[in-house]
């Protein structure tokens, strides 16, 4: 005989994913027990709990609310058995979360994210690594730093790397830079050259997301970031010349720093 039933609808949650590398891998979730979460905006009586593959968001009663701002409620308890329309979750009315996401171990960058929660659809927000969280492996990589004009760190900013094998499809990495502009980019399912090959190197192409409003002392949410030209060298006056791309040649296996043209380091404009 069933007495009661306690029933607990969970509002929302977020998943946590590792967008380092390659874009065609699968889905790598981020362990979110990990994380260090620091909300600047949600409701009152939110409450966030970590969950093996999610950090769930959840909306109690403990804190009194205006009559008007009470969300439905989420956990109740039914006399006997519930049915199955008991068991149905609440429309719930959207609400605004904004916050810090961090990695106390350093192998993540921080970043700013905002979301509208309430559907119970769930969230997937990235993460990147950082150079001390990246690792090279057997098929190499690039590293570099990105500048502006003004010879302020690129804090942040996002490099896409597109890089053709002679055969199979065209393949692209990302990394973000740490507030430095500094990034490492592991190119870790590029395959190898093949020892007849006459070709040693693949063509690659580097583009830039990025902003000059970035602060290195505070993260940013990448998904705001634009993408910015790259100098592809200097012109007869000895000025930068910019592109909306870099591009270059790739050995596999190597580990490569990538400049611009007539540069010491990767120089941006903002567009």
């Amino acid at each position: 005989m069933i007495l009661e039933t306690v029933i607990v609808h969970g509002s929302d949650f977020i998943e946590w994913l590792d967008a380092s590398g390659n874009a065609g891998g699968t889905v790598r979730r981020i362990a979110p027990a990990r994380l260090r979460i620091e909300l600047t905006k949600a409701p009152r009586n939110l409450r966030i709990a970590h969950k093996p593959r999610a950090t769930a968001l959840l909306r109690t009663t403990d804190t009194p609310l205006p009559p008007a701002k009470e969300p439905a409620r989420l956990a109740l308890v039914v006399p006997g058995e519930a049915t199955p329309a008991q068991r149905v979750p609440p429309a719930q009315n959207p609400y605004l979360i904004e916050g810090i996401v961090r990695d106390p171990a350093g192998e993540f960058l921080p970043r700013r994210f905002s979301l509208n929660g309430g559907t119970a659809a769930g969230h997937q927000i990235r993460l990147f690594r950082s150079p001390l969280g990246s690792r090279y492996g057997s098929a190499g990589g690039v590293f570099g730093r990105l500048t502006f004009a003004d010879d302020a760190p690129a804090a942040w900013a996002l490099v896409e790397l597109s890089v053709k094998p002679p055969l199979g499809a065209t393949q692209t990495y990302t990394a973000q830079a740490d507030a430095h502009g500094e990034f490492i980019l592991p190119l870790d399912r590029l395959p190898a050259v093949a020892v007849d090959a006459v070709v040693k190197s693949y063509p690659a192409t580097l583009t830039v997301l990025a902003s000059a409003t970035t602060d290195p002392n505070t993260p940013f949410d990448p998904d705001e970031l634009v993408a910015c030209d790259v100098a592809t060298g200097k012109d007869a006056g000895g000025q930068p010349e910019f592109a909306p791309s870099l591009s270059f040649t790739f050995t596999p296996g190597a580990i490569s720093r990538v400049v611009s043209p007539e540069h010491s380091l990767l120089r941006l404009k903002s567009n």
